[in-house]
């Protein structure tokens, strides 16, 4: 995964790419925007060039063995495995942070109950952010730093957000953590003020019918009405294709 290989923003592709080449990645950001975007194949991009063999460089290599590792565990398939198994343990929090590489965890809210009933809407729980916060205070186990993606950050419970907050208020100097968000507003402020923004807007309807036929799974003469209903996002798009 290439953040050249994320379709339009290109002024956030350039901030991130020199950031990383210049190995001053800040130790806390946070992505917002339009839901299916590109927030969180961004955010994944980067870290897997900050854990590149190659790293410090504007890009992912896409060919040591830590890439190789990392885009084997961002497969769809592999992906869904493991929120299928994290389903069997509703009752343990940090099932739902996922370890992509022993030092990169992408963490998403439980859409069931601890009951395993399901979820109006995902929640990320204290324990899975008392996990992360005792893993970001700690060494890397392979790689020069550690990186932490947290999608859907705002889906923090006040417990979980509370929790947060002493990992940004003392950054550890090699560990990084990157939240993305579609309602920053659902952050408290206090995090929001100790990350570096990076706010996304919405692609160009050229942007999403490229994305949309990269995707295969689009009958090609859907695309234009499908491009013209997103609101600028392929996500929203590919939403609504499964609504019919």
């Amino acid at each position: 995964m290439k953040l050249a290989g994320v379709a339009g923003h290109d002024r956030i592709r350039t901030i991130l790419s020199r950031a990383l080449e210049r190995d001053r990645l800040p130790p806390a950001l946070l992505l917002s925007g339009p839901d299916g975007v590109g927030k969180k194949t961004m955010a994944l991009a980067a870290a897997q060039a900050t854990l590149c063999e190659t790293a410090p460089a504007p890009e992912p290599c896409g060919e040591c063995s830590t890439c190789r590792r990392v885009s084997a565990a961002l497969e769809p398939a592999r992906l869904q495995e493991q929120r299928e198994e994290a389903d069997r343990h509703p009752g343990e929090d940090e099932w739902r942070n996922f370890r992509l590489h022993p030092d990169l965890v992408l963490v998403e809210g439980w859409r069931l109950t601890r009951t395993g009933r399901p979820r109006p809407e995902p929640e990320i729980r204290v324990g899975q952010v008392r996990s992360l916060v005792t893993e970001v205070a700690g060494a890397p186990f392979e790689a020069r730093r550690r990186v932490f993606v947290v999608d859907d950050a705002h889906s923090m419970n006040e417990s979980s957000q509370n929790a947060l907050l002493k990992s940004l208020e003392e950054p550890p100097p090699r560990s990084h953590l990157i939240l993305v968000s579609g309602r920053p507003q659902g952050l408290r402020q206090t995090i929001r003020s100790r990350c570096q923004g990076v706010r996304f807007r919405p692609l160009s309807r050229v942007n999403v019918i490229q994305i949309l036929e990269r995707a295969g799974s689009v009958e090609p003469e859907l695309i234009p009405e499908l491009a013209d209903r997103s609101a600028g996002s392929p996500g929203r798009a590919l939403r609504l294709l499964e609504l019919g």
